[in-house]
């Protein structure tokens, strides 16, 4: 029975792999470096659609973003209930609260919480 593949083959495809996984993809709009302050918190549930919605808009516009699930995260639950959270998405900029799947007003919150124009 003749080899197919050699294990030298089998590296080189994974290393093909790994490269084209590793890629950066183009988000659109990007902030450049922003300082570690300028992180948002989107608390989300896993079934959410508009959760969804909302963190592709984030990851499309290239906004940094911590995702916080109320459903499976016990300290995300009380941060979310400390805020009167009362539905998903609740994103928390600085001291701003944007209540459901606002991205526009999530992006300009975000804007003038890091100072950017």
């Amino acid at each position: 029975m003749k080899k197919i593949f050699t294990g030298s083959s089998i590296l080189v495809a994974l290393l093909v792999l790994i490269t084209a996984c590793s890629s950066t993809p183009d988000f659109g709009e990007p902030y450049g470096e922003l300082p570690a302050s300028c992180q948002i918190e989107v608390f989300i549930s896993a079934s959410c659609q508009y959760c969804h919605k909302l963190q592709e808009f984030l990851k499309a516009k290239n906004i940094p973003f911590i995702k916080r699930d109320v459903v499976h995260d016990y300290w995300a639950r009380q941060d979310y209930y400390a805020l009167k959270g009362s539905g998903v998405p609740l994103t928390k900029i600085g001291d701003k609260l944007v209540k459901g799947n606002r991205p526009e007003e999530v992006e300009a919150a975000f804007r003038e919480y890091c100072g950017i124009k």
